[in-house]
């Protein structure tokens, strides 16, 4: 049989649900090498969680090799390494890594309410890289997101049918699909501040003009900024100048196209705003490695 999620205590009466799942279930399964990469081991979520305080100062404490991540969904609490300590509120991540001395604690006037999760794996380390997230930057703002909780609430609701391998793996699915979607997030939606912008906007804005060509100081006056400023914003979020993610959406449109039917190559490069074919292939080849003929030519196969 499988073996099901053991029920916890109610505990405290904050506690809404909480699955722990014990080491021994990880170290017994079959084929677990996916686990090892990444793996949820722990879950809950408190509403008002009155009194909630948890110091983990060493080695010694339960959970201190865990990463944990705790969302708060409503009131307001403290996250604290050393001797220095962050607020935490709604709409808040906050990010503790494994093997880091922390405090954590709801406030004493409007206690939090979470979702949280603990896990481990190979990957966590470039998963924090990735958000940059440290211990010297624990919080991330995304906001009051259905969607979040919606992910946190689809792992209670797996780890709940029991620890089988099926489950454990697709819990650890919809927690990284969380996480990625908070990526997403912060590199995507306009942080709440002066002379900024909705990179998706941009993009709406250049996938609505590909047979264009792209003026990176139009867009900046729009929104106020310089061109240097909006060129440096543009590429914290996305990973590219703008220029370049333009040309990059253009040549993306043409591996569609050229796959898509009997279009040629010059009509092509036209509708991509290249007068010249020649150097539209050029283009292309840089972003594929390959001319547009070679890429019709062996990926229409597929």
């Amino acid at each position: 049989m499988t073996k099901r999620a053991a029920k916890q205590p109610l505990g405290p009466s904050y506690v809404r649900r909480v699955v722990l799942i014990p080491d021994e279930v990880f170290a017994n399964l079959p084929h677990g090498r996916l686990l090892a990469v990444f793996r949820v081991t722990g879950a809950g979520q408190y509403d008002r969680a009155e009194r909630h305080h948890v110091r983990r100062p060493d080695t010694t404490v339960p959970y201190y090799v865990e990463n944990i991540l705790m969302y708060c969904t409503g009131g307001t609490g403290t996250v604290g390494f050393g001797d220095r300590t962050w607020p935490v509120h709604a709409g808040d991540m906050a990010f503790v890594p494994a093997c880091t001395p922390h405090e954590y604690a709801a406030s004493a006037r409007e206690p939090w309410s979470l979702y949280w999760a603990h896990f481990r794996g190979e990957s966590c380390g470039a998963l924090f890289e990735t958000l940059g997230v440290s211990a010297r930057k624990p919080l991330l703002h995304v906001g009051t997101n259905p969607k979040i909780a919606g992910w946190f609430t689809e792992v209670l609701d797996t780890l709940d049918l029991g620890f089988s391998h099926s489950n454990l793996l697709y819990a650890a699915s919809c927690f990284q699909k969380l996480l990625a979607y908070v990526f997403y997030l912060v590199k995507h939606e306009a942080p709440h501040e002066r002379n900024t912008f909705d990179v998706r906007d941009v993009i709406g804005e250049m996938l609505g003009n590909l047979d264009e060509q792209f003026r990176v100081q139009d867009l900046a006056k729009r929104y106020g900024l310089s061109k240097f400023h909006f060129s440096r914003r543009f590429k914290e979020r996305t990973g590219y100048a703008p220029i370049d993610y333009f040309i990059r959406l253009k040549m993306q449109k043409a591996a569609e196209l050229l796959l898509g039917g009997p279009h040629s190559i010059r009509a092509i490069a036209r509708r991509l705003g290249y007068e010249d074919p020649y150097y539209f292939s050029r283009a292309f080849k840089k972003m594929t490695g390959v001319s547009p003929a070679h890429y019709r030519a062996h990926r229409s196969a597929t």
